[in-house]
């Protein structure tokens, strides 16, 4: 009887199924255990296959914040991965909700232009994809006065939604993860009059690019692996907010202020009401 996958090859066999498509990865780095295990596990598998590249975006609240960004650097040094740094989708409602400055006509105008974690992503393919193609988004955008780009998407030498986005998730954080994460199995494409699979499966979605290495890991499977591979620990926040740095999470803030009073401060700049919270 053959044993069981171990999840080490499980992991190693979405990534080997993701990269029969595209090579190009790019890692939703939160700076949190399950997406720092997936630094090495594409790194294994760029050392094996030529061509392979990785990088790896965060979305930040607060730039700066050693606590977050110490482990992710560590990571993308170590492996040779290059970083970029977004706005984090929730800082608009952030606005709104008065972390920044109080409630105004403009906070409510920019509640209303809500940033959608798919835009988010999208701007770091492109990113990404720039990258790997030596130019800058910049190309992309007509510059000062003038009337056109130098460059289009056709231009770049890498499509940018042919690259994976790679993200920690796993079917045991939420039952919203879990119907998430296995519900690719039911992607159909039509062709013609017929509705063909796509070859969707838990924890990888071909038709949106999107890669789940550790999606069937338990909790304690990710930090045994972490610790064999002697992984950076993410900031401790208490709870599930490991690296989220979310402005309106009171224990979060306390704990923020307890462990890592530096970056509390610097936080506390950008979003002044996040210091009611713990001090009143």
């Amino acid at each position: 009887m053959p044993t069981a996958a171990t999840p080490i090859q499980r992991a190693r066999r979405r990534i080997e199924r993701a990269g029969d498509l595209s090579k190009h990865f790019l890692i939703s780095a939160s700076g949190g255990k399950d997406s720092n295990a997936i630094f090495p596990l594409l790194a294994e598998y760029r050392d094996k296959h030529p061509g392979t590249t990785i990088g790896a975006f965060h979305y930040t609240r607060c730039k700066g914040m050693q606590c977050v960004e110490r482990p992710i650097e560590v990571l993308c040094k170590r492996y040779d991965v290059p970083i970029h740094y977004l706005p984090h989708p929730d800082m608009a409602r952030h606005l709104y909700e008065g972390f920044c400055r109080p409630r105004t006509a403009v906070a409510e105008r920019a509640y209303k232009a809500l940033i959608k974690m798919t835009d988010m992503e999208d701007a770091a393919r492109l990113w990404y994809a720039c990258l790997l193609s030596n130019t800058t988004v910049d190309d992309l955008l007509p510059q000062h006065e003038e009337d056109e780009a130098k460059l289009s998407l056709r231009d770049l030498d890498v499509d940018p939604y042919s690259i994976w986005v790679c993200a920690g998730q796993r079917l045991n954080d939420s039952l919203e993860r879990r119907a998430m994460l296995s519900s690719f199995r039911r992607q159909m494409k039509d062709v013609g009059d017929l509705r063909l699979p796509t070859g969707g499966d838990v924890g990888i979605n071909p038709k949106q690019r999107r890669l789940y290495p550790v999606a069937d890991w338990s909790s304690n499977e990710v930090l045994a692996y972490c610790r064999a591979m002697r992984l950076p620990a993410p900031a401790d926040l208490g709870g599930k907010d490991s690296s989220g740095v979310n402005p309106a999470n009171a224990d979060a803030m306390l704990a923020l202020k307890n462990r890592y009073p530096a970056d509390f401060n610097l936080l506390c700049v950008r979003f002044p009401q996040a210091r009611l919270l713990v001090e009143g």
